[in-house]
């Protein structure tokens, strides 16, 4: 059996909302330095990895430990990339003689693939959705306190 709720968001992105639950958590590792491209990458992958990269160093959410699971998002990508282009050049359907026509396999795969991209995507931030959970508040910490001292006093910091 799968774990229960959702996941746990990393301590660092509490920290950017200002969470208290940031403070309070000591045990998570810190994702520290920047991955690197593994050698079995090929050129189609490594110009995603390039495009890519810069990208999610700027929003702070990748480290070296994460260069195996980058790696197979680029992977991911390449393919889906592979059935796309395979797509537009001989379309959806093949034709079948005494038939309608069937689907060329390219299609569920690039179905399948999206899919797959997707959900690794979000682990990343790399969805609207998912960018939503990473949104920093970026009024002062002045301006917090009266809002915070309206609510509650206690929750005001001296």
């Amino acid at each position: 059996m799968g774990r229960r709720g959702p996941p746990k968001t990393p301590t660092a992105i509490l920290d950017r909302r200002s969470s208290w639950r940031a403070k309070v958590r000591h045990d998570e590792p810190e994702a520290v330095g920047s991955p690197h491209p593994p050698d079995w990458l090929t050129d189609a992958e490594r110009d995603v990895w390039d495009r890519l990269l810069p990208r999610l160093e700027s929003m702070s959410v990748v480290g070296a430990v994460d260069s195996e699971s980058l790696a197979v998002y680029v992977s991911i990508f390449a393919r889906w990339r592979e059935c796309e282009d395979f797509i537009a050049k001989h379309g959806m359907v093949m034709s079948v003689k005494n038939s309608e026509g069937k689907e060329y396999p390219q299609v569920a795969r690039s179905g399948r693939l999206a899919d797959q991209l997707i959900k690794l995507g979000q682990q990343y931030g790399m969805t609207a959705s998912a960018r939503a959970g990473l949104a920093v508040d970026t009024r002062s910490s002045k301006e917090l306190d009266g809002i915070a001292g309206k609510i509650n006093p206690r929750l005001v910091q001296p």
